[in-house]
């Protein structure tokens, strides 16, 4: 299974022929414009089923391809900004959270609605396989002393879980200190933060899996952030289908 999420800052309906070029099973696409129908790409797999949340600007969208369909779970609560709970039907069936956190509108916090959503959906949570993927937000660089409710705070809450960062494991190395960067501010280069995520508990990060970060090179023409691409029991794929992932493919 292929999971990619990217915040496409926009005109999704114009990029997707390049994200699907990573050749996802499923997609999580933050700041994307409302969607009401998804084109297939030639050359792709056929776009199999889609959501949209948001509001009259932009949102998040899921996308599902091939032999993987998508449904809202039923103890979704849109009260929950941007945090839907999503059952992924195919060859390897998952929970899949998506999330673009936006400002909480009480506390004005990006973190508070991941917080919000441990409490709502802690039965789902509980159960497995479950995965986490989209535009935190977040680091733990953002924290503030005078703050509880931080990064750092929540990623010891979702760790009671089960739940870690997949960057993370593979790359070895702390929160806050990630080689790879997910968004550059203003495109710029010079303007790094790793705000982007996939967390999953042990039944996937236990088993064989490559995660890849897509090159600023590659992407910044497209968006200020880059895609990260899960890819379970990645001996299944071809080692250039790995390396597609790295990389922006003009169609």
């Amino acid at each position: 299974m292929r999971l990619t999420t990217w915040n496409c800052k926009g005109a999704f309906y114009r990029k997707h022929c390049s994200v699907a070029a990573l050749k996802p099973d499923v997609l999580v696409v933050p700041e994307a414009e409302k969607l009401t129908a998804v084109q297939n790409v030639i050359g792709g797999l056929p776009v199999r089923s889609h959501h949209w949340v948001g509001d009259k600007k932009k949102g998040l969208a899921v996308l599902s391809y091939g032999e993987y369909s998508l449904r809202v779970h039923e103890a979704y609560d849109p009260r929950y900004r941007w945090i839907v709970p999503i059952v992924v039907n195919g060859p390897e069936p998952f929970t899949l959270f998506a999330v673009w956190t936006v400002p909480h509108p009480e506390t004005r916090s990006y973190v508070s609605c991941l917080f919000d959503a441990l409490k709502t959906y802690r039965t789902i949570l509980q159960a497995g396989p479950v995965i986490w993927a989209g535009d935190f937000n977040q680091s733990t660089l953002f924290n503030s002393p005078a703050d509880p409710l931080h990064f750092s705070h929540w990623l010891s809450k979702a760790s009671e879980f089960g739940f870690q960062s997949l960057y993370h494991i593979k790359h070895g190395c702390e929160h806050g200190c990630e080689p790879n960067k997910t968004f550059f501010h203003h495109h710029n280069i010079s303007k790094p933060h790793h705000i982007d995520y996939i967390f999953a508990k042990s039944d996937i990060y236990e088993k064989s899996f490559d995660l890849v970060v897509g090159e600023h090179a590659s992407w910044a023409k497209l968006s200020d952030h880059m895609p990260i691409t899960l890819t379970t029991a990645p001996n299944h794929f071809a080692p250039n289908q790995l390396d597609e992932a790295n990389r922006f493919i003009a169609i």
